[in-house]
């Protein structure tokens, strides 16, 4: 700042270029000239009238276009439009085995796809099922769940989905709290559930009539703002809570893609659908390819574990969307065919090693977006070699933004953090059955007029109107791409037992392993030495079994912390919250027994070991990098350090040292047995 001549003021900015772009720094200049004139001229003016007068310098986005319009209007009409298009094209392709050199697979053409969806709509019909009410599906991968989410659709009814995975009490509340009307599935899928349930399981493979392929005769006309679909997430209070979103937000989603992704796709191009279906990107693979005409190919999970960038390969993928996690093991060499499509990178923060082998290829597109929000509200598209992989790009033409001060309504300057609040045609309804929690997490801006959904995602906007993603504003973390509300944990291993006093969840990562974990630090009323400096307890004690048996049976599997450590007390900081930053450093003091100690194993150090054994404990300790002779019978890989990603490249490893039979499928069953190498 400096005077200048007939009493003006000049603002002056010396800055690093290579640090600060140009642009950010004009707006910082623009910005403090305007606080000194507001603080000069308009001291006595509340911050409304400030931002009125200069929105600009605000945090404030509008939609480009409040609505991309488009004759469909439905999510289902995308078929129904592509059957008059190109009736003969494949619209689904099924993989169900894969072999070096081909694959054995089973093709619907968009005619045939629309007829299976007819089915199912005239099987919900028949069985009483009425237009606007939901419908869950538990599918593994398979053909069946495809034309299962067609048929919901074109019956009029939004459908909810329940992974098969998940333990029994949270696949049944799911249902129940749903209010669902009836569960399509498959006999393996619904076996561990009928007897928990109160609605009728219809299994379609066990569907022996015919049953008319023609299209609905429904009792009303279906309306954008009638539900799509519905699908539950993790929850502070303890139960997960289920987001839902209608056709409008679904079709307009779609078209934003559409205009994203243009025009890099053609007839050769075809999306692998691998995503789970209570993930909402399955909504993107399937119903965005069936928008502009191309092939969704699927397979068995496991058979795509195996060896993805194999079958990335065989299968001729040329879209594709994973989690940084999972798109890091793929090299362009091993997959030459997504060179030239689209490869959607989101669900966790981009990583630079991807960029530094994909970014000359020009086909990365950094996504992200809340399940509340339709799949999607920003991208950064075509991501090249020195892209910011915190950078998330900018926000849809049909979405707007307001990034504003935790818990108000007011816009922060522009380029300074906030939490991200989205608005426009892709905010959802809200939560099923949930109208305070709705309210709070949707509200309705009075100082803007519009409704909005509250991210709690902290983000700047940066000189090009992309955002920088910073974290959390909450205690809702992201481990492997999977969203998880350490409240819902917490209480669930509260209600465990009526002795535990204090309990703080982390996502940690030990300098002994490989991999962040979740790792769950309690104290209870036996172990608790208020008086004393906090310790870690070592002693496995059938408190800590019956608090992971809890989790187990009412968690998902990537919701169950790894690591369940007892203390003498909670560390507290100098405010008195949790000190995680001591926590950590108590973690990492752990030593690797230390933690096996902790998972309740025995210290099984038999000298005695299988040839085949000792082929796997090598091959484990070098993937894991820790001496072997540290590792017991009774060791868990993934409490090693192991994950559902890494089992790929472990499995691979084992099958190169000779142990020909070695599956990533049976690995992984393995780690939901909580089995060993015993």
């Amino acid at each position: 700042m400096e005077p200048l001549p007939e009493n003006n003021l000049g603002f002056r900015i010396t800055f690093a270029s290579s640090i600060l772009p140009r642009e950010q720094a004009l707006l910082l200049l623009d910005q403090i000239k305007t606080l000194f004139s507001e603080f000069i001229f308009y001291a006595e003016d509340e911050i409304v009238t400030a931002i009125e007068r200069t929105p600009l310098l605000y945090s404030i986005t509008p939609a480009k276009n409040v609505e991309i319009s488009s004759e469909v209007t439905l999510l289902h009409q995308f078929v129904e439009y592509s059957v008059l298009k190109h009736p003969q094209k494949t619209a689904l392709e099924f993989a169900s085995a894969l072999h070096e050199d081909k694959f054995v697979s089973q093709c619907w053409t968009y005619k045939e796809l629309d007829a299976e969806g007819n089915k199912i709509a005239n099987l919900l019909l028949k069985n009483g099922v009425k237009p606007g009410r939901l419908v869950a599906i538990c599918f593994d991968k398979c053909p069946e769940a495809s034309f299962a989410i067609l048929g919901i659709l074109k019956a009029g009814c939004a459908f909810v989905a329940v992974d098969p995975g998940s333990p029994s009490a949270r696949k049944s509340f799911i249902i129940k709290d749903s209010g669902a009307d009836v569960l399509l599935s498959m006999r393996n899928q619904s076996q561990d559930l009928e007897c928990h349930i109160e609605v009728p399981t219809v299994n379609l493979d066990d569907i022996s009539e015919i049953i008319p392929t023609t299209k609905p005769a429904l009792e009303r006309i279906i309306s954008p703002q009638d539900r799509s679909y519905c699908l539950y997430t993790s929850g502070t209070t303890g139960t997960p809570k289920g987001c839902e979103l209608t056709h409008e937000n679904a079709v307009q989603a779609m078209l934003s893609f559409q205009r994203l992704f243009s025009p890099h796709w053609d007839e050769n191009s075809r999306w692998l659908q691998f995503a789970s279906f209570h993930f909402d990107v399955s909504v993107l693979e399937q119903y965005w390819s069936w928008s502009v005409g191309i092939r969704v190919v699927s397979a068995p999970r496991d058979l795509i574990f195996e060896d993805l960038p194999a079958s990335i390969k065989q299968l001729e993928i040329t879209h594709i969307d994973l989690t940084p996690s999972l798109a890091r093991i793929l090299h362009p060499d091993d997959v030459p065919s997504l060179c030239r499509g689209v490869f959607i990178t989101g669900g966790e923060q981009l990583k630079q090693e991807i960029l530094d082998f994909w970014g000359p290829k020009g086909v990365i597109y950094n996504g992200y977006g809340p399940t509340e929000a339709t799949i999607g509200v920003t991208m950064y598209p075509r991501v090249p070699e020195n892209g910011k992989p915190s950078n998330i790009g900018p926000q849809f033409d049909n979405v707007g933004s307001y990034v504003l001060q935790p818990n108000t309504d007011i816009p922060v300057l522009r380029g300074a953090v906030g939490e991200l609040c989205v608005s426009g045609k892709l905010v959802g309804k809200g939560y099923l059955n949930r109208p305070d929690l709705t309210k709070g997490r949707f509200p309705f801006l009075e100082r803007f007029g519009e409704r909005v959904y509250r991210t709690g995602d902290l983000v700047r906007i940066l000189h090009n109107n992309c955002f920088d993603f910073l974290g959390r504003a909450d205690d809702q973390v992201k481990l492997r791409g999977q969203r998880l509300e350490i409240g819902e944990i917490n209480i669930v291993i509260k209600q465990s037992s009526d002795t535990i006093l204090d309990i703080a969840t982390l996502v940690l990562k030990h300098p002994k392993q490989q991999k962040e974990q979740l790792v769950a630090f309690i104290v209870n009323s036996s172990s608790s030495k208020q008086k004393e400096e906090p310790m870690i307890l070592l002693e496995h004690t059938g408190h800590l079994t019956m608090i992971k048996e809890r989790c187990q049976n009412r968690l998902p599997g990537y919701m169950v912390p790894t690591h369940f450590v007892l203390l003498t007390s909670m560390p507290l900081s100098t405010n008195n919250k949790v000190d995680a930053k001591m926590l950590k450093g108590l973690y990492n003091s752990l030593s690797t027994e230390d933690l096996q100690l902790l998972s309740g194993l025995s210290n099984d150090r038999s000298d005695r070991w299988s040839q085949e054994e000792q082929k796997i404990r090598t091959v484990l300790a070098k993937m894991v990098q820790v001496d072997e002779h540290s590792i017991s019978k009774s060791s868990s890989i993934f409490e090693l350090g192991l994950d559902s990603i890494s089992v790929i490249g472990f499995s691979r490893e084992l099958r190169n040292a000779g142990l020909s039979n070695v599956e990533a499928s049976l690995v992984m069953k393995s780690k939901w047995n909580y089995n060993n190498i015993k």
